[in-house]
């Protein structure tokens, strides 16, 4: 009988053995995922289920015990849509199925609105704007959700467009709830990118400016971090509409390129003593523009080279002051207005 070698050297029982072996284990552990998916998934249509269940609890109380045939009908059907929905998660297997168990375990959890007794929908809307004003969503954004709970506290609405408009403050609701996420995710995400930028910046800056010895590289990278800082520091305080959110891309990148054309514009002033900055360096030299002119890099010390990226970091930062310089030097034209009847 051939030896573990033989088998290794003629690939074939040994490479089926360890084969299936490791095939077998992703098996499990594709497995024991999938029951942890479907788990999580159960509780949380459990969790739904139960809210709606309190829901109904409380025209229970008000009604004592004997709710309006209507609500107890509807109540039975959203019950039987529960159950349904625990079955479908057994079936589950990919992500769409995912997807789809949790988009409509929150659609019957929505239908809340037709549990709750009448005089609560107004405070149960209000306390979902209350909410949605805490996020500081732009106006627009809350716009349907105050018309909604403006005729739901009308006295004249009747209790049915009492009901669908709070469905519709759920359903906007959840549809800024997924918004605001996604922007919070999306500016950590984009303040990460920022900082790591500044920090590769600065590196490269001092690399290039002790090691390498490149004077143009390591001024452009130190107003590359400067331009980075800058947009770092006016990233949105509160979510956004999703329009200005590409105009806001649009515009950081605008901005750095100014930034680092500010950078280059800035240090050649400086170099040309165009533009000077007084100080008292030793060995004679009394501004920003004598050390440029008479750098030397086998006397450049450590003061000197922070004191050159600082200078650079900060043109880069001032890309603002550059672009309201540019527009006061090239104002743009206004569109010459049509005379009547031309």
């Amino acid at each position: 009988m051939p030896n573990e070698k033989e088998y290794r050297k003629d690939g074939s029982l040994w490479r089926i053995f360890t084969k299936g072996y490791w095939t077998g284990k992703k098996t499990v552990k594709k497995k024991k995922g999938m029951e942890e998916k479907k788990n999580e998934q159960k509780n949380l249509v459990l969790a739904y289920r139960d809210q709606v269940n309190e829901a109904y609890s409380h025209t229970l109380f008000v009604s004592d015990d004997q709710p309006p045939q209507p609500i107890r009908k509807y109540k039975e059907t959203l019950d039987a849509e529960f159950n349904k929905l625990l079955k479908d998660v057994e079936d589950m297997e990919t992500d769409e199925d995912f997807e789809y168990v949790r988009d409509r375990a929150i659609e019957l959890l929505n239908n809340k609105a037709f549990l709750y007794p009448e005089k609560e929908l107004e405070a149960e809307a209000r306390a979902k704007y209350e909410e949605i004003l805490s996020w500081r969503v732009h106006p627009e954004q809350r716009e349907p959700i105050k018309h909604s709970l403006g005729v739901i506290g009308d006295s004249k609405a009747s209790e049915g467009e009492k009901r669908a408009h709070l469905l519709k403050v759920y359903e906007s609701y959840d549809e800024l709830d997924e918004y605001v996420d996604w922007m919070y995710e999306n500016m950590v995400k984009t303040g990460a990118l920022l900082l790591s930028a500044i920090i590769l910046g600065l590196g490269l800056s001092l690399i290039f400016l002790t090691i390498a010895k490149w004077m143009i590289p390591g001024v452009l990278m130190a107003g590359a971090s400067g331009a980075a800082m800058s947009i770092l520091m006016k990233l949105p305080p509160s979510p956004i509409q999703p329009g200005a959110i590409r105009m806001f891309y649009v515009k950081a990148l605008s901005r750095f390129a100014t930034g680092i054309l500010a950078t280059v514009i800035g240090y050649s002033f400086l170099a040309a003593n165009i533009l000077t900055i007084n100080a008292d360096l030793g060995d004679g030299t009394k501004s920003v523009s004598d050390l440029l002119k008479n750098w030397d890099w086998s006397k450049a010390t450590v003061f000197n080279v922070f004191l050159l990226i600082s200078i650079c970091v900060i043109l880069g930062f001032t890309e603002r002051l550059f672009s309201r310089l540019a527009g006061s030097i090239f104002p743009e034209k206004e569109p010459a207005k049509k005379e009547p009847g031309a």
